[in-house]
C-alpha cells in the first residue's frame, strides 16, 4: 500500500506495525478498535492481523466530527481560529466529491478536479494528496463504482490534516 500517507511519510507504517505487533503480543486482545480517519492505517493493521493470523477482530470506528464537519484530531489544537475555518474546506471538498459521484459522474479525474477546486480556493491550504481509490485495496479506480475511498491530506499552516469518506456506489 505505497500510496496516500506512505508516500509522504516513509517508514511511518513500519513503526506503527512494530508497536502494534508488540502491543497485541503482550495484551492478546480479542478486539482492536481503530479510527477510520486514519483509514490507511486501519486497513494495514487489519491486513497485518490477518497475515500473521492474530486471533483479533479489527474493527473500524467512524470518524468523529465537529458540528461543522471538521474531523476531530489532536492536531486541531495547533490551528488558529482562521486556520480552523479554512480546514473546513477539506470536508466540503470530500462532500462535494461524494455528491458528484452519487449524481452519476463515473470519471475519477473529473471528480478530483472538482474537489481540488474547493481546496484551491484557499491560499492557506497546501495539498499533500487528493486521491480516489478502491476502499479495500487502495488501488486507483478507472470507474467510480463499488467501494470507494475519497482521501485528502493537506497542510494548513504547519499542521498536516487528513480526512476521508468511504462510499458504496452501485455498479452499473
Amino acid at each position: 500500500m505505497k500510496s496516500l500517507c506512505a508516500v509522504s511519510r516513509p517508514g511511518h507504517f513500519e513503526g506503527v506495525l512494530l508497536v502494534i505487533s508488540r502491543l497485541f503480543h503482550f495484551v492478546q486482545p480479542d478486539f482492536a478498535f481503530f479510527g477510520k480517519k486514519d483509514y490507511q492505517q486501519y486497513l494495514l493493521i487489519r491486513e497485518f492481523c490477518n497475515t500473521l493470523a492474530f486471533p483479533i477482530e479489527v474493527i473500524g470506528c467512524e470518524t468523529v466530527r465537529s458540528s461543522q464537519g471538521l474531523a476531530l484530531s489532536s492536531r486541531n489544537s495547533r490551528l488558529s481560529e482562521t486556520e480552523k475555518e479554512e480546514s473546513l474546506l477539506i470536508y466540503r471538498s470530500l462532500k462535494l466529491g461524494e455528491n458528484q459521484i452519487f449524481s452519476g459522474i463515473k470519471n475519477p479525474l473529473l471528480v478530483k478536479e472538482i474537489m481540488k477546486d474547493v481546496l484551491d480556493s484557499s491560499s492557506k491550504i497546501r495539498l499533500d494528496y487528493l486521491e480516489i481509490l478502491n476502499a479495500d485495496t487502495l488501488d486507483p479506480l478507472e470507474v467510480l463504482e463499488g467501494e470507494i475511498l475519497l482521501a485528502i491530506a493537506a497542510f494548513i499552516g504547519p499542521v498536516r490534516l487528513i480526512d476521508n469518506l468511504t462510499l458504496s456506489v452501485p455498479t452499473s
